[in-house]
């Protein structure tokens, strides 16, 4: 189990868990034994005491740090997932190893999915802006270590003309200046009809152009 900030988790390393059976059926009492000391064991490693968990095919997600963080909505999309994962890995393992029988295929599934589902998924909801104030967007020189010498940030109506008009010239301060931009899009709720009803081309260079003889050419 673990917090989260949309129905979908942030798991770590998995391990597959295989429960032996007899042929009536019935589960051995000393493999469940095994088996349960096995994951006890997993789940303590570099995680200590005190802590949640939820258990899925072998693919542990958590440890959930707050009450109520892990909600109904999120055992779902987990099962969903999970289902989702198990049907394709099977349609796979039935493919290939038509002769084998259904308890050898169960136990590769459970394995794969293990592994393929440990894959770490993170979904960040709606950026939370203290405010928005009426100040210029600076370009200041501060992200150097990360590669970029301006970094941009943009808050703008999706379905907007000033949306048309300045998406170009975002891109010409990427590709000229090598620059981060950061746009967060909020639309206008609860729109009845589609607000635009002509559509604008912005042309203009990344770089100036010059002609054979020197002189400053204007697109």
């Amino acid at each position: 189990m673990t917090s989260t900030q949309s129905s979908r988790t942030n798991s770590v390393p998995t391990v597959a868990v295989q429960q032996s059976t007899k042929r009536t059926g019935q589960v051995s009492k000393k493999t469940t034994e095994q088996d349960r000391r096995d994951m006890q064991q997993v789940l303590l490693e570099g995680r200590g005491l005190g802590h949640s968990f939820v258990v899925v095919n072998g693919r542990i997600i958590g440890p959930v740090t707050s009450a109520g963080s892990f909600l109904t909505a999120d055992f779902i999309e987990v099962e969903r997932d999970t289902l989702e994962w198990g049907n394709k890995i099977k349609g796979i393992l039935e493919d290939e190893n038509s002769s084998q029988s259904a308890a050898s295929i169960s136990d590769a599934l459970v394995r794969c999915q293990s592994l393929l589902g440990g894959e770490s998924v993170v979904r960040d909801g709606a950026p939370e802006l203290d405010g928005i104030g009426l100040s210029l967007i600076n370009l200041q020189r501060e992200d150097v270590a990360n590669g970029h010498l301006h970094t941009v940030v943009v808050l703008i109506d999706p379905l907007s003309s000033d949306a048309q008009r300045l998406t170009p010239q975002l891109m010409i301060l990427r590709e000229a200046l090598g620059a981060s931009i950061s746009l967060y899009l909020m639309p206008t709720p609860m729109l009845k009809t589609i607000p635009l009803n002509r559509f604008y081309r912005f042309a203009v260079a990344a770089e100036p152009s010059f002609s054979e003889n020197g002189r400053y050419v204007r697109i």
